[in-house]
């Protein structure tokens, strides 16, 4: 009750990417103004991951809703 509304959870869509210039994996979310720079995969979903809320609340503190979640399609080309 004490005047919290439940949400939902959103599932946010998480983009890992090797760049083999900086030996890095960078992780993004479509949608989400949140990049960031790891030196192993694990490391780099974990910091995205961890970003996604500071930044939802980021938003809210300046009176601003995030983009709906992205949706992913995989082609075959």
């Amino acid at each position: 009750m004490g005047g919290r509304s439940h949400r939902s959870p959103v599932q946010w869509t998480i983009v890992i990417e090797y760049d083999p210039e900086t030996r890095h994996y960078v992780g993004t979310v479509p949608g989400l103004d949140i990049v960031v720079d790891a030196k192993s995969e694990r490391a780099a979903l974990k910091m995205t991951r961890e970003a996604i809320p500071f930044h939802l609340e980021g938003l809210r503190r300046r009176g601003l809703r995030p983009a709906l979640p992205a949706k992913v399609l995989q082609v075959e080309v």
